[in-house]
């Protein structure tokens, strides 16, 4: 169960709302006052039912996948959230009073796809939790993985990696080089030099998967990548700012 910040249970981590964007302070109230009070929520339904949080905050909490316990598909449960606010609204009966009571028409069988969640999950967390930044890229070439780097010493590869954070520094000459670190698909750290010759013409572009190509050196026992270039690797389209395109082109 997530609290307003982050909590760990043996290994499982449980993100707190504080990091959810554009959830208000009083729903996040709202849900925890309710949940220490009469237990756990049992579906969407019993949820709205007991919290009465507004259509809008329903549909933040149904993005960010707070209601995957129920294994309904998101469009779905939107479509559902909104018919039983609905049905609220036109009720005399105060919110809390009944429970599982809103008769639910029969709704088509939606899809969610995994680009959808993550592209969700990066609006409202600013990182993906369902999978990782490998899954959007456009590519599904990995190259050499960061286990592998000692079999190919001296040689020229290829890498494909999820930039961590870099340190520059200045040269002798007062030339500005670069050491980056990286994340594979397999979740292995690498690490890369990067001299002043090829950060001029290679720079970093932010966050995001990178393709990586140098000539792999040891030192001191560790594997690093002396890169000659290097260039983020564009994202699958946005799902849903796909659909808004979409329908700006209909006639």
């Amino acid at each position: 169960m997530s609290y307003w910040t982050t909590t760990i249970y043996g290994i499982d981590i449980y993100l707190g709302f504080d990091l959810v964007k554009d959830l208000e302070v009083k729903t996040v109230k709202q849900i925890l006052d309710e949940r220490q009070m009469n237990g756990k929520y049992k579906s969407l339904e019993n949820f709205i039912l007991r919290t009465g949080v507004s259509e809008t905050q329903i549909s933040i909490l149904i993005r960010i996948g707070a209601f995957n316990f129920t294994s309904n598909v998101k469009t779905n449960m939107q479509w559902e959230s909104l018919y039983i606010c609905s049905e609220i609204k036109d009720r005399s009966l105060p919110v809390g009073l009944f429970d599982e009571a809103v008769k639910i028409p029969e709704i088509p069988k939606f899809e969610y796809s995994l680009a959808e969640h993550l592209y969700d999950e990066i609006r409202y967390f600013k990182f993906p939790i369902t999978g990782t930044w490998f899954n959007l890229i456009r590519s599904t070439f990995r190259g050499v993985y960061a286990n592998d780097m000692d079999k190919h010493l001296g040689k020229t590869v290829r890498m494909v990696g999820d930039f961590v954070t870099y340190k520059p520094v200045r040269t002798k000459k007062g030339e500005m080089m670069m050491f980056g670190t990286f994340l594979d698909d397999e979740g292995n750290f690498f690490n890369t030099v990067h001299f002043p010759n090829s950060l001029r013409g290679y720079r970093f572009q932010g966050m995001g998967v990178y393709l990586v190509e140098g000539v792999i050196t040891m030192e001191f026992g560790y594997c690093s990548i002396t890169v000659n270039r290097c260039a983020k690797i564009p994202l699958l389209p946005n799902p849903w700012e796909q659909e808004i395109v979409n329908r700006k082109l209909l006639p």
